[in-house]
């Protein structure tokens, strides 16, 4: 998974009109493990505390486009 946003980061800097966010740090804990309290029972998709970290990053994107960066 690492590797594959590694490249995925790579060809957004190659187009002006494609945007990479990270959104798998902010669902690691200091231990480079997912923090468990993001997922629901199955650990696969996102409860509604996993979704407010998306929410954040995206939104903190959003609020720097707007100001231009």
């Amino acid at each position: 998974m690492k590797r594959a946003n590694e490249m995925i980061h790579d060809l957004s800097q190659a187009h002006d009109n494609l945007h990479c966010l990270d959104i798998a740090s902010p669902m690691l804990g200091p231990d480079g493990k997912l923090i468990r309290e993001f997922f629901e029972k199955d650990g696969l998709h996102l409860n509604p505390a996993g979704y407010r970290v998306w929410t954040k990053v995206v939104t903190g994107w959003l609020e720097k486009r707007e100001t231009g960066f």
